[in-house]
Formats: structure tokens, C-alpha cells, sequence
């Protein structure tokens, strides 16, 4: 194509989002509380199981001491982790492997730069949730008597030493969480090794090829560095994943149709619940996203206190850029790219005024340029505004904690999970629409076993923009300053056969039309909190 017609049709391009850009910004001018709408889908997920992906499943099967559960996390813009797993292989002698190679660069066949990975173990108690026998979507996991086998210590204990389990099938419950002894060595569970390496000086919007030990190779491409606003940024969105055929579909979905630049993961990742052979599966049922898309994530309570996990794996497995964030811990941290300025947050963490985290976000907020990076994210895990009525005002405390702050900076979009529903708000401060209030999307629908959440509160607060009780995930794209469309997918279907997912008014993985869509449009003029801070430190 010659290089006249390329101008032309980028001219007519921005000329068309020019236009429309307009058009959005008089709309968002006549703001009006009478105006907005508030929609109730009709559309609610059907009565189909939608099992745990059992162990035996190939997508999820180990590669027997080979490299895997690949995945990447944002650093810096010119940074990335590159975090890898392998097993320590039977019957194995010899020194551990602590140290791995990775060598990246930008020609596939000339990787110039090497650095070193290191890998390290961690050590789990193994707790017997009921989800692994009785799950409320699908089929188990492990059977009752698997679970007293792994408890039982009868056949090797000898007749003078205390027995540490002697539970049978019959002892164990159908909903209740059973705690194998601490004494019980066949109850601690040994993670393979986790390999992590910084690979730095990368740069923006750039693509990069790597190179594992010379036996694993992939590529991702890196995001512009803050302030750089030359092309749209598209922002994939989910939470709560877990891993069914559902999360499974939801991952390609993301992979191959929202194709993001950056995805957020609002916590609650594998579903584990300290089943920990469980992070393993996970990690190779989302190593095709993962590997090559740079990704952000949250903890919450399936990596804190559910089961008592204490984020053990996830602090092993999924680093996040907190020293580069001059953040005391790993739980609350920063990330800048192009138009784009995020900070997360912990739900589970303390957040009254006073406590590290307050301090910490009053402080990250006085440091946000909105010259450089204009657009401002938050995310955590508990919803502030959700008409879901499971979990339903989990988040009050900490919204009447931080919500003024994140008022007087002007913040444009909340991401939260936890309710396994899909809802988004008209912009909204202190329990009431407001223009310049933040939009909070809740997206804790990306598959997880536990299924859609059901009932709605009634009538619709005035606030809820839209809602759904089904699964999927979202996406947003910034074009400008003050422009970015947002659209929800449903993603409902069990198999990617379309036959099987003739559900009366689905739009599942097979057709590609998003439920709900918007744009969300940043008015500086009538908020002026939207240019807060006016000038960086």
C-alpha cells in the first residue's frame, strides 16, 4: 500500500474519532441524574456445571522437570518479570538447579542480553477444602476416600507412635474444610522450584524474543513509556479466574480477541485454597496468556485467608513492581504507561487513615503527573459500590476510608472482582451519582467454580449503570486524554463447539458482541479534580 494512502486513511481515522470524540464530550456536558440509565440484564448464566479442569486434563498436565507456568509481570515500562516453575523430578540426586538462563533481545536469532533467574521452594500445609469433594459447579476434584488415604497414617505407623490422622471416608463432611495433622508428613506439600528473573533496560513498544535454559522460547511486546500517547492503550480486565472450562475460555478470549497490551487481574487467581497443586495446574492452564502479555495483579482472599494461604504461593509466584513504587509491601504498589497511571490496592490489608497503606496512596496520589499520564486507575478486590447482595457492603469500610481521597485526585476508573457478577457504575461519590465522581467496574465473573451471583438488590440503585449475572471479561482502550471506550464480554459458553452454546440470547466466545459498552469520558473542565495533582513533586 502506498505511503499517500496510509496518511489518508490515518487522516480519516482521526478525523471520525475527532468527530466522535465531540460528540461524547457534548453528551458528557448535559450530565444529568434523570438521564442516566440503569439496565438489569435479562440475561442470566444458565444452570450449567462448569467443573474445576481435573488434574488429568492435558492443558494442565507437568512437563516432568521441564520449563513451564511461563508467565510475565510489569515492572516498569522498562522492565518485566519473567517467572518460570520446574519440578524436582523422583528419585532426584545431586545439586538443586538454583540458578536458570534467560537471554532476550529483539532479533529471534540474536539474543544479546542474558540474565540470570533464581529459583527457590516454598513449603504449604495441606488443607482438604470442600470444594476438592463437593464443589457447587462440576465435578470433584479428589474423592472422599483420596482425602482419608492422604490423612489416614494407620498402614505406616507403628503400633508405639501416636496416630496423626485415622479419619475414613465416613469422617469426612460433604461442606466442611478438614485440616490434616501438623505432624502428618504426607499432608506438607513441597512447591517445584520457582525460577524469577528481572529482565531490564527493555524498550517501549518494543517486541522482544526470550530464550529459557534453551528449551523454552517466547516473545511479548513491551508498553510506551509514560506519557507517550502515539497509539490507543488497550487494557484487558477480570478477576476471580479460578480454573474451569470457563476461566479456560476466558483466558483465549483475552489471549485472542481483547489482545491487550497490559491485562489487570483484580486478585483471586487459581482458586487453590490451599489445595496447593492447585497454583501448579493454574499456572499451566493460563501459560499461553501469560507468556507473552505483561500482566498486573492483586491479591485478596483466595491468596490471604482463605484456607490460611497467607499469600504464600502468590508471593513465590507473582511479583509485583511494589520497590519500584517505593511501597512498603508487596500488597499495595504503582505502575505508569503511556496515558495510564495505576496503583492497587489491598483489600485485605490495613486501610484506615494512619495506616502504612494510607499513608503510602495519599502520598502516590501527590506524585500522579496528569500531564504525563493523565488517565487515573485503581484497583483492588472488594467492590466499594456492588447491588449484587452476596458480599453485598464488604467493601463500606474501606470506601469511607479512602473514597475522599480518591475524590480529590480526581480518580477516572475503579477495578474490583469478589462478586461473581458483572456490574458497572455511572461515575460515583459518596453513595450518590456525580460527574466527577469515579466509574467502578466489578468483574469478578472471569469463571471460577463457584459459580454466577444471584439475587440483584431491588429497585436498581441509581448509581448501577449495568448488571449482569453471568461471566467474562472487559476491556478498555484509551485513545486520548480524555477519551476511552470501555466494553464487558460475556463469555458464558462451556466449550468453544458452537452447538453446545445455543443459549437463548448468548453472546458467548463464538459471537464476538460485547453486552455492555461505553465511553468514559474525562470532563477537566467541570471537574477540575481530574487535573489533581496541578503539579508533581
Amino acid at each position: 500500500m502506498k505511503s499517500s494512502t496510509v496518511a489518508s486513511l490515518a487522516l480519516v481515522a482521526t478525523l471520525w474519532l475527532s468527530l466522535l470524540c465531540a460528540l461524547t464530550a457534548l453528551t458528557s456536558a448535559s450530565y444529568d441524574d434523570d438521564l442516566l440509565q440503569s439496565v438489569t440484564s435479562r440475561y442470566v448464566r444458565p444452570n450449567m456445571l462448569s467443573p474445576d479442569i481435573p488434574l488429568t486434563d492435558i492443558r494442565v498436565q507437568s512437563r516432568s522437570g521441564g520449563v513451564e507456568q511461563v508467565h510475565l509481570t510489569a515492572g516498569r515500562h522498562d522492565r518485566v518479570y519473567l517467572v518460570y516453575v520446574r519440578e524436582i523430578p523422583d528419585n532426584f540426586s545431586g545439586q538443586l538447579p538454583l540458578q536458570g538462563t534467560v537471554r532476550f533481545g529483539t532479533d529471534p536469532s540474536s539474543l544479546g542480553t542474558e540474565t540470570l533467574a533464581t529459583g527457590r521452594v516454598y513449603s504449604g500445609m495441606q488443607e482438604y477444602n470442600s470444594y476438592l469433594w463437593n464443589p457447587p459447579m462440576g465435578e470433584p476434584t479428589l474423592n472422599k476416600s483420596a482425602i482419608a488415604a492422604l490423612m489416614n497414617t494407620e498402614s505406616w505407623t507403628k503400633k508405639w507412635w501416636p496416630l496423626y490422622n485415622n479419619d475414613t471416608a465416613a469422617d469426612i463432611p460433604n461442606n466442611k474444610s478438614v485440616n490434616a495433622a501438623y505432624n502428618n508428613p504426607a499432608s506438607y506439600y513441597q512447591s517445584p522450584l520457582v525460577y524469577t528473573a528481572r529482565l531490564d533496560n527493555l524498550l517501549p513498544n518494543t517486541k522482544y524474543y526470550y530464550d529459557i535454559d534453551g528449551e523454552y522460547t517466547g516473545n511479548f511486546s513491551t508498553n510506551p513509556a509514560p506519557g507517550d500517547m502515539s497509539r490507543p492503550l488497550t487494557i484487558g480486565m477480570w478477576a476471580d479466574v479460578g480454573q474451569t472450562n470457563v476461566s479456560a475460555l476466558n483466558m483465549e478470549y483475552m489471549l485472542n480477541t481483547v489482545d491487550p497490551h497490559l491485562f489487570m487481574l483484580a486478585a483471586d487467581l487459581s482458586y487453590a485454597d490451599a489445595y496447593w497443586p492447585r497454583w501448579d495446574s493454574w499456572g499451566r492452564l493460563m501459560e499461553p496468556l501469560m507468556s507473552t502479555k505483561l500482566g498486573l495483579f492483586g491479591q485478596a482472599d483466595h491468596e490471604f485467608n482463605v484456607f490460611n494461604e497467607n499469600n504464600v504461593a502468590y508471593m513465590f509466584r507473582y511479583p509485583t513492581p511494589f520497590e519500584e513504587s517505593n511501597s512498603p509491601t508487596f500488597e499495595y504498589y504503582s505502575y505508569k504507561t503511556g496515558p495510564l497511571h495505576v496503583i492497587t490496592l489491598g483489600s485485605y490489608t490495613v486501610f484506615k487513615k494512619g495506616s502504612a497503606q494510607y499513608i503510602w496512596l495519599e502520598h502516590e496520589l501527590t506524585k500522579v503527573n496528569r500531564t504525563l499520564t493523565p488517565w487515573l486507575m485503581v484497583m483492588l478486590h472488594v467492590p466499594w459500590y456492588c447491588s449484587n447482595f452476596v458480599h453485598i457492603g464488604e467493601g463500606k469500610l474501606m470506601r469511607e476510608a479512602m473514597e475522599p481521597l480518591l475524590y480529590k485526585y480526581g480518580v477516572d476508573v475503579l477495578l474490583a472482582g469478589h462478586v461473581h457478577a458483572y456490574e458497572r457504575t455511572h461515575p460515583v461519590y459518596n453513595n450518590a451519582t456525580n460527574p466527577c465522581g469515579t466509574v467502578h467496574l466489578d468483574l469478578g465473573d472471569a469463571g471460577n467454580r463457584e459459580g454466577a451471583y444471584i439475587p440483584w438488590l431491588e429497585p436498581q440503585p441509581s448509581w448501577s449503570a449495568f448488571r449482569e449475572s453471568s461471566f467474562g471479561v472487559g476491556k478498555m482502550t484509551i485513545y486520548n486524554e480524555t477519551h476511552a471506550h470501555y466494553e464487558w464480554h460475556r463469555v458464558a459458553c462451556e466449550d468453544t463447539n458452537a452447538t453446545i452454546c445455543a443459549t437463548a440470547g448468548d453472546n458467548s466466545a463464538q459471537a464476538h458482541i460485547p453486552s455492555d459498552s461505553t465511553w468514559i469520558v474525562r470532563d477537566t473542565v467541570r471537574c477540575p479534580s481530574r487535573l489533581m495533582p496541578t503539579s508533581a513533586p
